[in-house]
């Protein structure tokens, strides 16, 4: 998944931060809902899957 083109180290350490914090930003969205309010509730998880 590495971009095309002359990148630099920095650049290339940069884009791995990005797609790390990106990842972790995923599993936490997913995570929340695991939380009992949320779960319980099919059409605002279905909703919020769905605008995401």
């Amino acid at each position: 998944m590495l971009p095309k083109g002359d990148l630099t180290r920095d650049q290339l350490s940069q884009l791995l931060l990005v797609y790390i914090g990106t990842a972790a930003d995923i599993i936490e969205f997913f995570d929340s809902f695991k939380d009992d309010k949320i779960a319980s509730e099919p059409i605002l998880v279905l909703l919020t899957l769905g605008i995401w």
